[in-house]
């Protein structure tokens, strides 16, 4: 009789072992990968870093002279209180006043101007923000006693002195001729107000 016999199992190929020295070159690979994979995150993380905005002392006195050009508040300007927040002073709410100086206020988040204002009694208010003040504008008249002076606050004018000519309320625009040079020019009403310094020598006010 034949035996059925089990034909045995075909032998497992083994992998050779490794020696040290294979072992030894194969661990300072790996190292070698996990140390570029950890300095390629650093850089990615620094990049990042590098990217996002920062304000650096430029930046901030940018700023500030931004929030600057963007200010109207001047001295010798005739304003308004709007506001009934100033302490013990609600009674000067939408009474009129002359700004005798202007600070700012390094206390603020941002650098913003803050006004002295003396009222219409004498009595004077300290620090009081732009943001509390409306301009005020003298009322046109033709008369010699009155002088009509303005201030522009705003534009390519800027800080240019002249006299208001005429109020169009309903479109919200003053006529204006500057002292400097004659020219007469149309303003928003809010860009204006009414100016109670002294004039220079070749404004018209000494004439």
């Amino acid at each position: 009789k034949v035996k059925n016999e089990i034909p045995k199992r075909a032998a497992v190929n083994q992998m050779p072992k490794k020696s040290k020295k294979s072992k030894n070159r194969d661990y300072e690979s790996s190292n070698r990968h996990r140390k570029k994979y950890d300095n390629d995150k650093e850089d990615s993380r620094y990049n990042y870093d590098s990217n996002t905005k920062h304000d650096t002392k430029d930046d901030k006195t940018k700023k500030t002279k931004n929030q600057s050009s963007s200010s109207w508040l001047t001295p010798n300007i005739r304003v308004r209180l709007v506001t009934k927040k100033i302490s013990k002073r609600s009674q000067y709410y939408l009474q009129k006043g002359i700004v005798l100086d202007v600070n700012y206020d390094k206390k603020a988040s941002s650098e913003t101007k803050t006004a002295v204002i003396q009222m219409l009694d004498g009595q004077l208010i300290e620090h009081v923000p732009e943001k509390y003040l409306e301009t005020v504008l003298p009322k046109v008249s033709t008369t010699t006693t009155t002088t009509n002076h303005v201030i522009v606050l705003k534009g390519m004018h800027k800080f240019a002195k002249g006299k208001l000519l005429e109020k169009k309320l309903n479109d919200g625009q003053g006529i204006v001729q500057l002292y400097e040079d004659k020219n007469i020019i149309t303003l928003s009403l809010d860009d204006i107000a009414e100016w109670c310094g002294p004039l220079d020598d070749d404004d018209d006010g000494y004439h």
